[in-house]
């Protein structure tokens, strides 16, 4: 939905998505549950389709690709701007998580490796830098019971949670927050090992984080639920 360049038409399909996730979900409740897609390119419309999803079938948070188009292909929409302040309140108010799944990066430094632009590496910088962004902004001082979850064992932050808290006391550049922004990382943020089954980089994860914050994940059909376990 994040694609959908035209708000009215993001709206309908998340809309549908939603219903037909619904009428699946509702087969086998005993096994499945469900996170609604989200027309974040509309804050408004987009805090309305959640609280329908969560309020009359049950969803048990969101789902968001990335970043936002609206319009014309550029810029990248991000979710820590003012616009979006409304939308988070809603979300805090209804108390359900918000996973922050990544989308291929579409930054010109790719330019000539479209190797990297999606899960080898551009899905993780990405989310990584749309995370920070959120921890920066301010939302959880205004929102502070938020959860977002992201993937791949934190999309590399845990790696650089010290090293990020650190180089921000000795240089600021403007940075206005209450707390250092690796606390509102490890105090809003869950983390899943989908897709990532590198042992150092679990012990990484586990170590920085906490068990309580990690969740387990495989990333079927794109990962081995054999390798996962």
């Amino acid at each position: 939905v994040q694609a959908v360049l035209d708000a009215r038409n993001a709206i309908d399909l998340a809309r549908r998505a939603n219903e037909k996730l619904a009428e699946l979900v509702g087969k086998r409740p005993d096994r499945f549950a469900g996170f609604a897609a989200l027309p974040m390119q509309d804050p408004e419309a987009a805090a309305a389709e959640l609280t329908r999803c969560v309020k009359d079938f049950g969803f048990k948070g969101a789902l968001v690709n990335g970043f936002s188009q609206k319009d014309k292909p550029d810029p990248n929409i991000y979710y820590d701007i003012p616009a979006y302040r409304g939308f988070w309140g809603q979300v805090s108010k209804l108390d359900v998580p918000f996973y922050l799944h990544p989308r291929a990066n579409r930054d010109a430094s790719y330019d000539g490796h479209p190797w990297l632009t999606t899960s080898p590496w551009g899905f993780a910088a990405d989310t990584a830098l749309h995370s920070l962004r959120l921890c920066g902004s301010g939302l959880f001082d205004d929102y502070p019971n938020l959860k977002i979850i992201i993937g791949h064992l934190g999309e590399g932050i845990p790696y650089g949670l010290w090293r990020i808290d650190a180089r921000m006391r000795f240089s600021p550049r403007g940075y206005t927050g209450k707390r250092p922004l690796g606390e509102y990382f490890l105090d809003n943020f869950y983390i899943t090992t989908s897709g990532n089954f590198y042992q150092p980089a679990f012990q990484c994860a586990l170590s920085a984080v906490g068990i309580d914050r990690m969740l387990f994940s495989v990333d079927y059909p794109f990962e081995d639920a054999k390798d996962a376990a």
